[in-house]
């Protein structure tokens, strides 16, 4: 499978909706495309999305469901942002956590998005590119 962001080279800061990520922890995305060999595309962008092997786990996604996006309506998500301060966008980020209301073309990786609502403030915003979208809890690095 291929991520196109996994937030690995990340700098994530502290703020008021999230706890730190730890050395020893990281976030991981909740889509990522099949290899050419399962798709039989050759664009990675021009590829459905298909659902990591961790988010599978944590929602517990039957193999029926595999290839419904709108399996994840309703469900809890995080958002990998730039932490904002003082108006202005810094190099460091946050991951707060969101409901999905729906996820937008899934058909096609450069065209897919999603419908979220946030928790804190329920403020709903579309558009988000469906690469930024993690697992709410963290996963521990295994050497």
């Amino acid at each position: 499978m291929t991520y196109y962001d996994d937030f690995t080279d990340k700098i994530f800061g502290k703020c008021e909706c999230c706890t730190k990520i730890e050395e020893d922890e990281y976030c991981e995305p909740v889509f990522g495309v099949g290899g050419l060999h399962e798709t039989h595309i050759l664009s990675t962008c021009s590829r459905p999305l298909k659902y990591s092997l961790n988010a599978i786990k944590h929602y517990s996604i039957p193999n029926t469901e595999l290839d419904k996006y709108s399996f994840l309506n309703g469900k809890t998500v995080s958002v990998v942002r730039r932490i904002v301060r003082n108006n202005e966008k810094i190099n460091e980020y946050h991951y707060p956590k969101y409901i999905v209301i729906e996820i937008v073309y899934p058909h096609m990786w450069r065209t897919a998005s999603a419908k979220i609502k946030c928790i804190k403030t329920g403020e709903i915003e579309e558009n988000i590119n469906i690469a930024r979208i993690a697992i709410p809890s963290l996963i521990k690095k295994t050497l």
